[in-house]
This record gives C-alpha cells, sequence and structure tokens, in this order.
C-alpha cells in the first residue's frame, strides 16, 4: 500500500492496521471453504520456534487425536523466558469440516465430539535465559531439545531431567552448552541420519557455521567447543540444513547472498564444495527436499524462491514468486516430494506444488497466481516467525506469529486432491474471491529487467572493467540485461563476454544508443572536450565530489541533462566503509612502482625510469622486481626502508603486502596509521625513509606531511609514491608536486637544493598495473550491491549516493 507522505507515521500505522484488519475480516469470512481445521490459540508471549513432535497419542473411544508442539517464548525481558512444550487435540480424519462447522467466537475451523472444540495446553516450561531463537528436538531422540540463544550460544536440554512446571525462582539450567558462536542467530539442524547421531550444525550473525558432535567425549561435562567452524560466508549466516539422504552433506545460506554446500569429509573450513550467488538479496533459509537427493530451495530478502539441482548449481531451476516480503522459512512436506512451503513477512504462507510448473493457465487461474502456488494460508495478522508440517498427519501445519497467536491449519482437501473430487462450485468461487481480494494479488508487480551498459575505457592505458565476464555472468543469472561496449584496450576479450550472453556494441556507442534508463557503468572520467548534457545514470569514479578540478563543470553538464552520478568512490555499507574499492591493488602496484624505482636509481644513475607496461599476474610482477631488490640492495649496500602512511588500510595494506613479497624484511617497512598521525605534521621521520608510499585518502584538509624546505636538508628519502594522487585536490598533504604521471612517463622530478635525487609517483590508475586481477577484485566487491540496483528507492547503498549527488549538485547550483 502506498502511503501519502504527508501523512505523519501515526497516520500511516493506523491505515496499515485497517489493512490487515480488513485482510483478516475477509480470510475468516472465507475459512469455511478454505481448510478442513483450523485451531488458532493466542499464546502468553510470542513464540519464534515452532515445532511437531513426531509421536500421536490416539485415544481408544475419542474422536480426536493428541499431538506435542514444541515452542518458545519472547517475553518483555521483564519476564523470564521459557522453553516450552504444547500438547495439542485435534479432530480425526473422519472428521468433515463445512461452513456449520466454523466457530465465529473461537474462530475454528473443526472440532471433535460433543461441542468440544480443539484444544491447546501447554504441559512443560523449562527456564530458558533470553528468548528462545529457535529450538529444535533430536530426530534419534526427540527427549533432547537444542536452542538458539541472544547470546550466540546453544543450549541442548534432556526434557526428561526438568520438571514440567519449574518454581518461580528457579533459573535456566541447560544440560549442556555448546560454543562456538560470538553472536547470536536462528539457524540450527540436527543430522538426521543414524550414522550421525548427536551431530548439530548453527548459524551464526558472526558469519560462522559451527558443528558439534554431542556424544563424543565425556558424557558428564556441561560445555563443549564447536568441533569445526566454517567460516566461508562474508556476512551474517541465516540458516542451515542437512541433506536428508547423504548423512555428511550440508547447506549453509547467508546475507553475502550466497549458497554454499560443504562435506563435511572435506577437512577445509573455508573453502565449500560449491559456492554460488543464489540470489540478489540476502538469504534467509534453505531446505533440501527429503524425497529427492538432487533438490533444494533458497529462500530470499528479494521475496522469491529459489529451486536448485545439485547437480548443477551454475543455473537456478526455477524462480517462484507470490510473496510481497522477505522470505523467512521454507520446508518441503515430509510426505509429498512436489510439495514445499514458504513463510514471509507479509504475513502469509504459500504452500506450492512444483510438479504444477509450467502447467498451462486460463486467464482467470492466471489471475490467482503461478500455477505451482497452490494455497495461501492468510490467518495471521503480523510476521510469521515459524512453521511446522505434522509428521504424522500429510497437510497439518503449525505456525506462529509474531501477533502471539499460533495456528494449526489443514487446507481444504479439495484443493490438492482434485482428481478424487469434484471442487462445489460456491467453494470454488469463495476461494477464487479471497484469492483476488487479498492485497498481495493485486496488481502484482511485472519487473522489466535492470539493463547496465558497460562503456569502454577513454583514458590511455586503462585496462580494468568495472564489471567482468564473471560478475556479468551472475548478474544475468539474476535477471538483469547486460550490454558490454567493444575495446581493444580492456584485459578481457569481447568474446569473454559475449560467451556469458551480453550484448557487444561498438565502442562509445552509449552516448546515441543507450536507453534512457540504462545504468552506464565505468571506472574513470568520460571523454574530456565534450560539454553535451548527459541524461543517463552513471556509475563510475566522477572524482569532483571532493572539490576537484572541473568538477561545477561536470556536475552541470547532469544538471542540464538531468542525469545521475552514483560515485563507486562514496558507495558504502552501514558501517561507512566502501563496498568496494580498488585501495588494495592500488597499494600493492604503487608499492612495487616505488620500490622498482629505487632500484633503478641504484642500477641506473640519472637515466629516466622507462615506461611500464600490465602485468598479467601478482606473481610475475613480484618475481621481476624481486630480481631488481636483489641486484639494487647489493650496488646500494643496503635493503631500502619503505614508510607506508595508512598501512591499517586496504590501501596500506596491499603496499605493506608486496614489499614483503620482494623480499624487504619486516623491521625496514615503517607502519605509519592514525595513531602516529594523530598530533599533525609535518613528519621528518618521512624523510628518514628511502621510500615513501602514502595510502592516505583525504576529505580534508590537515597539516603537510612534509614541506618542500623540509626536502633541502639531509634525507634518505628517494621516491614518494602517492597513491591517492589528487593533485587537484586543496587537501593535498605532499605540497611537492602539482601534475599526475602516467604508466608512459611513471615518475616525475622534484627540484631540491639537495643532490640528491627524489622523484614522485602519482599515476591515477595504479591497480591497471594487475588489470585482471584487480577487476575482479573489485568487481566481486561490488556485485552485492549491483544486484540491489533493481529495487534502488529499497537499497540503502545507493540511496545515501543519490542523496549524496543531489547535496553536490545543489552545491555546484549555488
Amino acid at each position: 500500500m502506498e502511503i501519502d507522505g504527508n501523512q505523519s507515521p501515526t497516520a500511516a500505522d493506523e491505515n496499515q492496521e485497517k489493512l490487515i484488519n480488513e485482510e483478516y475480516k475477509l480470510w475468516k469470512k472465507n475459512s469455511p471453504f478454505l481448510y478442513d481445521l483450523v485451531l488458532t490459540h493466542a499464546l502468553e508471549w510470542p513464540s519464534l520456534t515452532c515445532q511437531w513432535f513426531p509421536d500421536v497419542e490416539r485415544p481408544e473411544g475419542k474422536d480426536y487425536y493428541v499431538q506435542r508442539l514444541l515452542l518458545g517464548t519472547h517475553t518483555n525481558d521483564e519476564e523470564p523466558n521459557y522453553l516450552q512444550v504444547a500438547s495439542v487435540k485435534l479432530p480425526n480424519e473422519n472428521f468433515s469440516a463445512n461452513s456449520q462447522s466454523y466457530d465465529e467466537h473461537s474462530e475454528e475451523v473443526g472440532g471433535y465430539g460433543n461441542g468440544k472444540k480443539a484444544h491447546v495446553e501447554i504441559i512443560q516450561k523449562i527456564p530458558h535465559d533470553g528468548e528462545v531463537n529457535r529450538a529444535r528436538y533430536m530426530p534419534q531422540n526427540p527427549n533432547l531439545l537444542a536452542t538458539k540463544t541472544r547470546m550466540g550460544e546453544v543450549y541442548v536440554f534432556d526434557r526428561t531431567k526438568h520438571e514440567s512446571f519449574p518454581k518461580a525462582e528457579e533459573t535456566c539450567k541447560p544440560d549442556l552448552v555448546l560454543r562456538g558462536h560470538s553472536k547470536e542467530g536462528y539457524g540450527l539442524a540436527w543430522n538426521p541420519h543414524a550414522s550421525k547421531e548427536g551431530h548439530i550444525l548453527s548459524a551464526g550473525f558472526d558469519n560462522v557455521v559451527c558443528y558439534w558432535d554431542i556424544t563424543a567425549g565425556n558424557q558428564n561435562r556441561t560445555t563443549l567447543e564447536a568441533y569445526r567452524s566454517f567460516t566461508a560466508h562474508t556476512a551474517s549466516v541465516e540458516d542451515v540444513a542437512w541433506h536428508g539422504l547423504h548423512d555428511s552433506i550440508f547447506a549453509s545460506v547467508a546475507d553475502d547472498m550466497r549458497l554454499m554446500i560443504w562435506d563435511i569429509r572435506n577437512s577445509s573450513n573455508d573453502k565449500p564444495m560449491h559456492n554460488v550467488i543464489a540470489h540478489t538479496a540476502e538469504v534467509n533459509c534453505v531446505a533440501f527436499n527429503p524425497k529427492n537427493e538432487w533438490v533444494l530451495a533458497t529462500g530470499s530478502g528479494d521475496k522469491w524462491i529459489n529451486l536448485w539441482d545439485m547437480r548443477n548449481l551454475k543455473q537456478k531451476l526455477h524462480t517462484m514468486e507470490g510473496h510481497q516480503d522477505e522470505i523467512l522459512s521454507l520446508s518441503w512436506s515430509p510426505h509429498y516430494e512436489t510439495i514445499l512451503a514458504s513463510a514471509s513477512s507479509d504475513r502469509r504462507i504459500n504452500v506450492w506444488d512444483v510438479s504444477r510448473i509450467g502447467e498451462e493457465q486460463t486467464p482467470e487461474d492466471a489471475e490467482d497466481g503461478p500455477p505451482e502456488l497452490l494455497f495461501v494460508h492468510g490467518g495471521h495478522t503480523n510476521k510469521i516467525s515459524d512453521f511446522s508440517w505434522n509428521p504424522s498427519e500429510p497437510w497439518v501445519l503449525a505456525s506462529t506469529a509474531e501477533d502471539n497467536i499460533l495456528q494449526c491449519w489443514q487446507m481444504a482437501s479439495n484443493i490438492y486432491d482434485t482428481e478424487e473430487q469434484e471442487i462445489p462450485a460456491s467453494e470454488l468461487e469463495a476461494a477464487r474471491r479471497f484469492v483476488r481480494s487479498d492485497p498481495h494479488f493485486l496488481n502484482m508487480p511485472v519487473s522489466q529487467p535492470t539493463h547496465l551498459w558497460l562503456r569502454a575505457e577513454t583514458k590511455a592505458r586503462e585496462h580494468r572493467a568495472a564489471l567482468t565476464p564473471s560478475t556479468a555472468k551472475a548478474l544475468l543469472d539474476a535477471g538483469y540485461r547486460i550490454t558490454v561496449e567493444r575495446s581493444s584496450e580492456r584485459i578481457f576479450a569481447d568474446k569473454e563476454y559475449e560467451d556469458v550472453g551480453c550484448v557487444m556494441v561498438p565502442e562509445l556507442s552509449w552516448r546515441t544508443d543507450a536507453p534512457k534508463d540504462a545504468y552506464i557503468v565505468g571506472l574513470k572520467e568520460l571523454p574530456e572536450n565534450d560539454d553535451s548534457p548527459l541524461v543517463h545514470q552513471h556509475i563510475f569514479f566522477a572524482h569532483c565530489f571532493k572539490n576537484q578540478g572541473g568538477w561545477k563543470e561536470l556536475l552541470h553538464r547532469f544538471d542540464a541533462g538531468n542525469g545521475t552520478i552514483l560515485d563507486l568512490e562514496f558507495l558504502q555499507d552501514e558501517n561507512g566503509r566502501r563496498v568496494a574499492a580498488f585501495g588494495y591493488h592500488a597499494g600493492f602496484a604503487g608499492s612495487a612502482l616505488a620500490i622498482d624505482v629505487w632500484c633503478h636509481q641504484h642500477l641506473n644513475g640519472t637515466k629516466t625510469y622507462p615506461s611500464v607496461e600490465p602485468y598479467p599476474n601478482e606473481q610475475e610482477l613480484i618475481k621481476h622486481i624481486s630480481s631488481n631488490v636483489v641486484e639494487a640492495s647489493r650496488v646500494a649496500g643496503k635493503l631500502p626502508k619503505v614508510m607506508v602512511m595508512g598501512a591499517l588500510g586496504r590501501c596500506g595494506r596491499g603496499a605493506v603486502d608486496f614489499a614483503k613479497a620482494v623480499g624487504i624484511p619486516d623491521d625496514h617497512i615503517i607502519k605509519w596509521d592514525i595513531n602516529e598521525t594523530k598530533g599533525g605534521g609535518p613528519f621528518p621521520e618521512i624523510l628518514e625513509a628511502d621510500i615513501f608510499v602514502n595510502c592516505i585518502y583525504l576529505n580534508q584538509k590537515i597539516p603537510p606531511f612534509f614541506t618542500p624546505d623540509m626536502l633541502d636538508g639531509s634525507r634518505n628519502l628517494s621516491i614518494i609514491c602517492d597513491v591517492s594522487c589528487d593533485t587537484t585536490n586543496p587537501n593535498n598533504p605532499i605540497p611537492v608536486y602539482s601534475i599526475n604521471t602516467t604508466f608512459d612517463k611513471p615518475t616525475v622530478p622534484v627540484e631540491t637544493r639537495n643532490e640528491k635525487p627524489l622523484e614522485v609517483i602519482s599515476i591515477d590508475h595504479l591497480p591497471t598495473l594487475l588489470p585482471r586481477e584487480s577487476s575482479e577484485a573489485f568487481s566481486h566487491d561490488l556485485l552485492p550491491s549491483m544486484l540491489t540496483l533493481h529495487d534502488r528507492q529499497n537499497s540503502r547503498v545507493w540511496v545515501d549516493a543519490e542523496k549524496l549527488y543531489q547535496e553536490k549538485l545543489a552545491a555546484a547550483r549555488a
């Protein structure tokens, strides 16, 4: 629902509440036609977890059976939390529901003899530290219960050792505490195989999957450290799942948008068997099909469910669309191979039949959703917390939500069993009315693919690319459209892009041929000697947001054409850290050239340092300069001392790593950062080093690192590499040069009264010394943000980038 921008948050909340109430009334009205069973029970506190136990009790002579549910509490922190077991009475299958069996007061469909209704009763409460994020029983022994805590630890309780109802003052006393996480999480999975009894996985917001075997070692212990920790994910791990047919295989999914498949028989903790970008947003859940060894499903914040085949994870099998908010959990039916259920923040649980994918539909049927969407459970008024298929009764599910409600429900049999029964016309139409009236099925968006246009770079000797063939493939797989301009300079051959499915066009054709809604993607500045208006949205390093030379003129061109700059330099995550940067390779290459120039000075005297060509890889660069260091140090009688300013940042780490790689010992590498420079310059210590590599990028003016007159005195310094090379930046802390250098002429001399030579390297695209590796690293880091571009208005990275552009544009207009 769109909210009027002039409405107050209170008014918007009221409108949302009214909408939810109307939806709920509609659901209640149609429940008798949609369900064979609905049990609604208000819990004292919301439960974030829900799981049917496997046992069933069928009292003789009764028309009901009894099952148990595993629940938890999420209190207001003033009240104690509990791990809970509930008893649920449900009507036997010979009960037949109809519109007369709906109880308006209890909001239930179904019941059992003598006017009684289905019943929920809490039969055990075990004290718990904080809310129960997730609880699961061990399949081989359902009396052993594992819980995810808000502290990160996993608790294991033997429920037979705990009273049914604890005393008021009783505290949490888990029988075993599993340690290994530093943050909380939700993913929790016992291995279901008899051969792996007691093996359990846990997913954490610390980016780690922990693995324990509680049967190993001393059985009297009260704590157990993780047997293994899997660390390949780069963001919060949301879920884990064991394979139902292979006891050593499991899957993990995370906020890094990745699905990883692991085999515990492999010794590596950071290299999974398979590692694929599964969605365009964080991946919240994963589920293996228990009856098909190849199929699994993933659900994501992009609102989609993707189906995968383990034999070919390079491409998803199918995407199912039907939810209007992020997917929170998935579970395959334990009874039917093709039935999958999904829960979402949109307050819905959808039941899918994947065997119906691709079936022909009438226009009327298509209005109800895709053919595989079998049923929509709309009985909750808040975000779904968890749900569980009944292991004993097909088609019966239990679900909990943040509205404190527990529901046990079963869709009407004529919905899934259409071959055996003719659906009464009145009931079919009632179901259609509900689905069509549900706002989640009105005006479902038909999304147009986001169009990215990779332009050819025009800067001399620029061989890098913002999008590589591998990241282009990932974007194409996610539904993006990609056009690539041909380029003889780019390190990646045109055919590499063609082979992954990109459309190839002539160089610089974006100016005349690119659709207005395309994003023009590049790295370096736009072609010079052009003052035409810019109508597109450009993603590149604009170099105009820090008042560099020509900044107003460039912004005026965008203003005239109503275009936009989304500056790569200022794409930042929620912590203010750049989402992608060439910093590491800039420092690596800058350090390489600086050290090589020092070698050249000692081996060739006053001869000008020659032009430089890109290297195919890091190993070749290191090999070449290492040999020069050996020869030059023999002539100089020493190894050079290298000072790196900003040594703790990405750029600084690259500079330090290269120096070490060519044999410069650690005591010859002077690493300065904030602590060493907080008093402000100038810093005479810089002059004591042979080589100075500046890896600091400044947005505000500070005292210079050294002044021109300081260079006239005694010094060892003979080469400066200014990786930032912002010669037009008024905040440049190295005020001894004023021009950028190039790969054709890498150095410029600094005139001093000292006979000792001093040269400056100020190449503004240093990473192109290693174009393939630096492009791959940058593009890989940029990919998660590019995958959110389709939903730009809801992506913080892009919202903030456009806001910054508007601020700079206003300054240029002033």
